[in-house]
C-alpha cells in the first residue's frame, strides 16, 4: 500500500523531482559508528543504496573510508541545534523561519532515508512539509510528502502523515481531479467515527467544485453524523460544506437549521469560510424577526414617578367631585 500510494502521488503530481544521482552525493556532516564499536566523525556520503563513504579530515588532507550498510551501527549528524530551532520556530507560527532553517537540514538527510527508515531520522523532514504549506509553497510540500512516502518506514504514522501533508497540499492547489483520487484513497482506510474528518471534508470540497451538490452533503454528513460530543479535527469544516449543499440546491431552511446545530456545538468557524457565515448571520436574524411574536394593541402608557396627593383642594372643588361621583353611581 506504501508504494502504491507513492507512485500514484508522483503520478498526479507530474511535476515532483525525484533526487537525481547528484544530490544524492551531497555530504551530511555527522558521526558514524561501525559494528566494532568505533566512531568515525567527517563528512558522510550516501554513494549507493548500501553503502555511505565517509571523508575524515588527517593533517592538511583527508582520509576516505567506504562503510556497507551491513557495517554500520548507527549514523548521527550534526544538526541538533538547527533542528531544535526549527521545530521552535514551528511551534510559534514564524514559517518562513522554520522553512530556513529545516531545509538544509531536509536537504542533508533525506539520502539517508532508504538506507535508514527511521521515524526519528525523518520528523525534520516532516516538519519542513509542514512549514512549506503554512507559508503557501504547496508544491515544496507535496515533494517533502513524496519523499517519505517513498521511503519504507517500519511505522505508519510517518506515512499516516505524509499522505496527510499531500492531500491538504493538493486541496489548496485546487488540483480537483487528483485531490479526489487522494482523498477517495483516505475515506476508504478511515472510518467516519474516527478521530478526524479531513478526508471527508477534503472530499465534499472536490465535490462542491464540480457543482455535486448531494454527493458533497452526503460525504460530508458522514463525519458529522457519526461524531461524539468531543471536537475532533476538521469536523468544523465539514458543516460550511453541507450549508453550501443545500443553499446552491435553493433551499435555505436546511442550511439554516445546519447552521443552528452547527452553532450548538460550540465549533469554530473557519476563517476562510467568513462570507459563509456572514450570509448565515443575516438569514438566522431574519428568521429570529419573523417568529417574534407581534401585536397591534398600542402600549399602555405609564406616567413616570410618583403621583402627587393635593390636600388643599378648596371646598368647592370637593362638593364637586362628590356629587359627580353620587351622580354616576345612582342607578
Amino acid at each position: 500500500m506504501k508504494t502504491d500510494a507513492f507512485t500514484v502521488s508522483l503520478a498526479l503530481l507530474g511535476t515532483l523531482v525525484i533526487p537525481n544521482p547528484s544530490s544524492l552525493l551531497r555530504a551530511a556532516t555527522g558521526t558514524l559508528t561501525n559494528t566494532d564499536g568505533r566512531q568515525f566523525e567527517g563528512d558522510m556520503t550516501v554513494v549507493d543504496p548500501a553503502a555511505i563513504r565517509l571523508e575524515v579530515a588527517a593533517g592538511a588532507g583527508t582520509v576516505s573510508y567506504l562503510f556497507r550498510k551491513d557495517k554500520i551501527q548507527s549514523i548521527d549528524f550534526f544538526d541538533a541545534e538547527q533542528i531544535e530551532e526549527g521545530l521552535e520556530a514551528l511551534s510559534h507560527g514564524q514559517y518562513e523561519a522554520a522553512v530556513e532553517v529545516l531545509k538544509p537540514v531536509h536537504r542533508q538527510r533525506s539520502p539517508f532515508f532508504r538506507l535508514y527508515p527511521l521515524e526519528s531520522l525523518a520528523e525534520p523532514s516532516l516538519a519542513l512539509g509542514e512549514a512549506y504549506f503554512q507559508t503557501g509553497r504547496f508544491i515544496e510540500a507535496v515533494g517533502v510528502a513524496g519523499t517519505l512516502l517513498g521511503v519504507d518506514f517500519a511505522e505508519e504514522r510517518m506515512h499516516s502523515k505524509a499522505n496527510q501533508l499531500m492531500l491538504r497540499s493538493f486541496f489548496k492547489l485546487e488540483r480537483w481531479e487528483e485531490t479526489e483520487i487522494l482523498a477517495k484513497r483516505w475515506c476508504e482506510n478511515h472510518n467516519p467515527a474516527e478521530d478526524s474528518a479531513l478526508g471527508w471534508w477534503i472530499l465534499g470540497e472536490a465535490r462542491l467544485a464540480t457543482e455535486d451538490w448531494k454527493a458533497a452533503r452526503w460525504i460530508s454528513l458522514l463525519p458529522i453524523t457519526f461524531s461524539s460530543q468531543y471536537p475532533k479535527p476538521y469536523l468544523e469544516q465539514c458543516y460550511p460544506v453541507v450549508i453550501q449543499s443545500w443553499l446552491s440546491e435553493g433551499n435555505p431552511k436546511k442550511a439554516l437549521r445546519a447552521y443552528r446545530e452547527f452553532l450548538g456545538r460550540k465549533l469554530p468557524w473557519p476563517e476562510e469560510k467568513a462570507a459563509l457565515r456572514t450570509s448565515m448571520e443575516e438569514m438566522l436574524g431574519e428568521q429570529d424577526q419573523a417568529l417574534a411574536p407581534s401585536s397591534s394593541e398600542p402600549t399602555l402608557e405609564i406616567p413616570q414617578g410618583r403621583p402627587e396627593m393635593d390636600l388643599n383642594l378648596p371646598l368647592e372643588s370637593v362638593r364637586k367631585i362628590t356629587a359627580k361621583t353620587e351622580i354616576s353611581e345612582t342607578p
